[in-house]
């Protein structure tokens, strides 16, 4: 038998049981190539005259080593403000989502003011649940502790949101002009970002407050041109242009108009990626059939706004990973949040229906949080190591991205995924070992360093870990080290 005593038990023991996890997980987490690439783009930002190049892409074919015109700007940005505080290092990165993270707990609980006929207490649980169900989520888990951009634009996008609401019920135009403000910082932060924009657009045309639309797209359209702020030539633009329809992660988007709308129809597939995105997919479907008449008549603005960025998405984004979804998953969450509060209202096999799915999510995104929290690996630690058998004065080295950390401030570091990226989809052939070092070779790097995963991801299986032995000439390289951590090799 359900009670509310025995949910809100439940929910305390699962809130404590995730906190404890989180925090196990932090030292040592796992890093990988996104947020070894965005740490680059971090360090090199504004060196040597120009407002960005990376090295990391060398000889891909975009010229990314001479100038990097399309990026994550205020993400960046933000990058940068932390290390000049707290200095470069692997958890400042990794602090910056987590802060954002915490800021959007405190937000959740601002927005559930607004329902004011809900005591305090049962206020606190409806906050309680959305919290769990959020933080289980395995992506929020991951990326709430790594160096990309979803979990900073979900809580700036959030607070669009926010104040959206909060100048529907006070009519203030501060709160609408506030609301504009972090829509366009959101497409500033991202340029999936766009889909706040379109989301408050589209409530307030549902509302038909056409004159507060007026105020709201040019407020969110002029903050979204601060994405520009480093294109200040039209040659400038042209070539951001040419990098961003040429970016091999775009090469299969096709740029006409009707595209967007194509686009909508495959959606489905982000929302069941995986076992666990179909679990908590499942678990989101099912509230909205039990509680759809609930959640119109009490929050129609969420539904409204949660349907606008779905859409928004499906149009802009490339591809349908399933990350990009932690960007309207805390719209996704307060529904999952509010029909387990309301439970008991419920059918008594709609219940046993939706305990079955709520665990179902639960358990399939705890496995993958499992992983997070145990999967450690010290690469500063073990870069440090990999360092010691290289000249201390600067040396070329082309290495797996994660060498970033933080060798970039000791090597010129030329990344495997130039090597990479350059053959499966400018040349689009499967490379040979001569192939590979007669590329570090031409790109004049006097070290190879490689990782286990780098033979089956970076060099895409062409060249194994056993095959690298010490007297053999590989093609002008020889083994210089190589045990269970790295390989290293040295221009003969």
């Amino acid at each position: 038998m359900i009670s509310k005593k025995a949910l809100f038990s439940t929910f305390v023991f699962l809130s404590i049981s995730i906190v404890i996890l989180f925090l196990i997980s932090i030292p040592n987490r796992e890093t990988g190539m996104d947020e070894s690439l965005f740490a680059e783009q971090v360090f090199m930002f504004g060196k040597d005259g120009v407002w960005l190049k990376t090295y990391l892409f060398n000889g891909m074919g975009l010229d990314f080593e001479t100038r990097q015109y399309h990026y994550h700007k205020f993400f960046i940005l933000l990058g940068v403000l932390f290390v000049q505080i707290f200095g470069y290092s692997i958890y400042t990165f990794k602090a910056i989502p987590l802060l954002f993270l915490i800021g959007f707990t405190f937000l959740a609980k601002a927005y559930l003011k607004k329902f004011g006929k809900e005591t305090t207490t049962n206020l606190n649980i409806i906050w309680l649940i959305w919290m769990v169900i959020l933080l289980f989520q395995h992506e929020v888990f991951m990326f709430s502790f790594y160096y990309r951009p979803e979990i900073i634009l979900m809580t700036i996008g959030f607070s669009s949101f926010y104040f959206l609401e909060k100048w529907v019920s006070s009519q203030d135009l501060k709160y609408l002009i506030f609301s504009a403000i972090f829509a366009g910082l959101s497409a500033f932060t991202h340029l999936n970002g766009l889909i706040f924009i379109f989301a408050g657009f589209i409530l307030l045309l549902n509302k038909k407050k056409y004159k507060e639309i007026l105020y709201f797209m040019p407020i969110s359209g002029l903050t979204a041109a601060f994405y520009l702020f480093d294109i200040w030539h039209p040659a400038d633009f042209l070539a951001f242009l040419d990098q961003f329809r040429n970016d091999y992660v775009l090469e299969k988007e096709d740029f006409s108009i009707f595209t967007p709308f194509i686009k909508i129809f495959r959606e489905h597939k982000r929302f069941f990626h995986d076992y666990e995105e179909a679990f908590y997919s499942s678990l989101l479907i099912l509230c909205l059939i039990f509680n759809f008449k609930y959640l119109k008549e009490n929050h129609s603005n969420l539904l409204v706004y949660y349907l606008a960025l779905v859409i928004g998405l499906a149009g802009l984004s490339h591809g349908t990973t399933s990350k990009y979804a932690l960007l309207h998953l805390p719209f996704a969450s307060f529904i999952i949040a509010v029909s387990l509060y309301r439970i008991l209202a419920l059918e008594k096999w709609q219940q046993v229906v939706l305990i079955i799915a709520f665990w179902g999510a639960i358990f399939s995104h705890l496995y993958n949080d499992l992983g997070h929290t145990f999967n450690k690996r010290d690469i500063t630690a073990i870069n440090e190591h990999i360092s010691s058998y290289l000249p201390k004065e600067e040396q070329r080295v082309l290495a797996d991205d994660i060498f970033v950390f933080n060798q970039i401030k000791n090597h010129h570091i030329n990344g495997l995924h130039g090597f990479m990226w350059y053959y499966k989809f400018k040349v689009r052939k499967e490379p040979t070992p001569e192939d590979f070092f007669n590329f570090a070779e031409k790109h004049n790097n006097q070290y190879i360093v490689l990782y286990p995963e780098s033979f089956n991801d970076e060099l895409m299986g062409m060249m194994q870990k056993k095959d690298i032995v010490e007297n053999k000439n590989y093609f002008g390289y020889g083994l210089l080290e190589k045990n269970e951590e790295f390989v290293i090799l040295k221009k003969l």
